[in-house]
């Protein structure tokens, strides 16, 4: 592993570069004879340290290559490096190069690697002679990645710079990448999925012959944050509905708007279907209750007259204060106090709207 930033050299050792490279073609192996462009020049070892490696690939990259994921299953077609093969001294020369900032990365036949993370080109007069390196057996990068508000993991994609390597992470989450030689290496996690965002991870050492274990990475949700676990509950002694979902982050909305409906005075209202009590119509127009948009994942309605069906129904606001999609319907008979009817369980979706709530009509009978 080299970390290679860039060497000035003088017109004397670039002359005597280029008299090397056109006097005697077969002491490097390269990408060419061109002269009057920078080169970069290696010399690679095999794992004693001693041996030079002949025949070993040698790949020029950009340092910020990444694999194109529209392409992955023709990633060995779309590879845009530039390859060489060491002599029988274990040397190689790129001359056919850009300025600008590169990684190289050496492999032989038995899976031994080695790689230099940052070789900067500057200028056209500028030759990069390296420090010989040596080829260890491949490491790896594992990881697992958590989407916060749910979605398909195989959906996503860990990339990693300057290698032309990626992962495509399992339903379970978990993602692996090997063949990747002991260095400092800098990944980027992308979503083909609408609401999530990118993270790039700077600095990830791999060592020869383990497995770096990155933990848990919870990849950030750009969207509107979904509504979950939504309950509804009926105190028939205060007269008080209560409303309750998980927290939300407030820092991507404003709030979440309670709306209402009343539906119908009589329990005749209410027919038994094949899944439960469900509405009969769903026409009505909804009231906001709130004020301004609630950040605590909890409401009380005190206004609710007994012996009348409610609907509820809740919506996440956004920043520009747009309102999104209610959630499901949530049904509820303010029973009286005496009241011997028992408790009915909700199981089903309402209208067509997706989905499936539980709620518990609670009747507090004295």
């Amino acid at each position: 592993m080299k970390n290679v930033r860039y060497i000035r050299t003088g017109i004397v050792v670039s002359l005597f570069l280029m008299c090397l490279i056109s006097c005697n073609t077969n002491q490097y192996a390269g990408n060419g004879t061109r002269l009057g462009n920078p080169a970069i020049v290696g010399t690679i070892y095999q794992p004693d340290g001693k041996s030079p490696a002949p025949d070993v690939m040698v790949h020029l990259r950009s340092k910020n290559a990444l694999v194109d994921i529209s392409t992955v299953g023709s990633i060995h077609d779309n590879d845009q490096s530039i390859a060489v093969v060491t002599n029988s001294e274990g040397k190689f020369v790129f001359t056919e190069i850009e300025i600008g900032s590169y990684m190289i990365e050496c492999l032989d036949d038995n899976d031994n690697y080695a790689v230099y993370e940052t070789v900067i080109v500057e200028n056209y007069d500028t030759t990069i002679s390296l420090p010989a390196d040596t080829l260890k057996p491949a490491g790896a990068i594992a990881g697992h990645i958590r989407l916060p508000e749910g979605g398909e993991l195989n959906k996503i994609y860990v990339l990693v710079f300057g290698v032309q390597k990626f992962a495509m992470v399992n339903n379970s989450g978990n993602f692996f990448i090997d063949n990747l030689a002991e260095g400092t290496y800098s990944l980027r996690i992308i979503s083909s999925l609408a609401d999530y965002g990118v993270i790039d991870t700077p600095m990830i050492s791999v060592v020869s012959g383990n497995n770096t274990d990155l933990g848990t990475i919870e990849l950030p949700f750009t969207g509107t944050p979904l509504l979950k676990n939504i309950s509804i509950d009926y105190d028939t002694l205060k007269n008080v509905v209560s409303l309750s979902w998980d927290q939300l982050d407030t820092s991507q909305i404003l709030g979440v708007n309670v709306s209402r409906r009343t539906e119908y005075d009589l329990i005749d209202s209410l027919k038994l279907s094949y899944c439960g009590y469900e509405l009969i119509s769903d026409n009505k127009i909804y009231t906001k209750l709130n004020k301004s948009p609630l950040r605590e994942p909890f409401y009380h309605d005190s206004t609710a007259v007994q012996n009348r069906i409610y609907a509820y129904r809740l919506s996440v606001i956004r920043k520009d204060t747009t309102e999104t999609v209610k959630s499901h319907v949530l049904p509820l008979r303010a029973v009286a106090c005496f009241s011997t009817e028992q408790n009915i369980y909700w199981t089903s979706p309402v209208n067509g709207i997706e989905g499936q709530i539980i709620i518990k009509l609670k009747n507090n009978r004295t």
